[in-house]
């Protein structure tokens, strides 16, 4: 928002609808789900609709998704962002149930974050205040951009931004498991094989991930984490027992010279 705009809502001249102040306490690091809110009719209203349209994606009821995905964007023209970036956000997710073109969802994605962040390739220069909605739309729009080199390098720079950040545990939670997930995905299913000390690192990072979903009560990409685990665990103790084989190949060969 512009200066104006802010200046308004500080001095109580223009209320702040529930879409903003969620945003806004997303860049402070605080999940909005602890807050309790009293919303106006076009707040609930808002909401409502929303939750709907979440809801039908959820269960992958594409043709309603869509009838009421088309129906909110002909209902509100309003110019608030944060609504734009919402419909912007759930068209992609449409084309990615429909498995359009990951150039054409990455467009979305490109176009829905630079609403807030308008210059998004500075995210991994300097350091910025994102929510953790903002934060997943640069994951997801990185994950489907069509050139993905250094893919798994900005997966890891947003680990260490969520990692470092302000984010409340419950608002860690929702992204930070995501984005192990998706950097798992990357490095795991490269043709080389990965050396042990990348398979441990990889191996903390998982559980680091699991504690704080523990720690929350949340289960978010629980079952893939614990997939991934289960190959990394299988990789270490190959590669371990490689090792150990070799050692007494040699210490036998070494024996029979004496």
């Amino acid at each position: 928002m512009d200066v104006t705009q802010l200046s308004r809502i500080e001095n109580e001249i223009r209320l702040v609808p529930k879409t903003m102040r969620d945003r806004l306490l997303g860049r402070l690091g605080v999940t909005p789900d602890m807050y309790e809110n009293l919303l106006n009719n076009e707040d609930y209203a808002e909401w409502e609709w929303q939750h709907k349209i979440l809801w039908e994606i959820d269960r992958k009821d594409l043709p309603e998704a869509e009838r009421l995905l088309g129906e909110y964007e002909m209902r509100d023209q309003a110019e608030d962002k944060t609504k734009h970036q919402f419909r912007t956000v759930m068209r992609a997710e449409l084309l990615k149930l429909q498995g359009a073109e990951r150039t054409e969802i990455a467009r979305l994605y490109e176009e829905a974050v630079r609403l807030t962040v308008p210059e998004v390739d500075q995210v991994y220069m300097e350091q910025k205040l994102l929510s953790v909605l903002e934060v997943n739309m640069v994951l997801e729009y990185e994950c489907y951009r069509e050139s993905k080199s250094g893919f798994d390098d900005k997966c890891r720079y947003l680990v260490a931004y969520v990692k470092d950040s302000f984010y409340d545990e419950l608002a860690m939670a929702k992204i930070y498991p995501k984005i192990v997930y998706y950097y798992l995905r990357e490095i795991l299913t490269k043709d080389h094989v990965m050396a042990l000390g990348g398979l441990q690192q990889a191996l903390l990072l998982c559980d680091d991930v699991i504690e704080l979903l523990r720690d929350t009560g949340r289960a978010y990409y629980l079952v893939e984490l614990l997939e991934y685990k289960g190959k990394i665990l299988t990789s270490i103790v190959k590669q371990l027992t490689e090792r150990a084989a070799l050692t007494l190949k040699f210490l036998f060969i070494l024996s029979s010279l004496r």
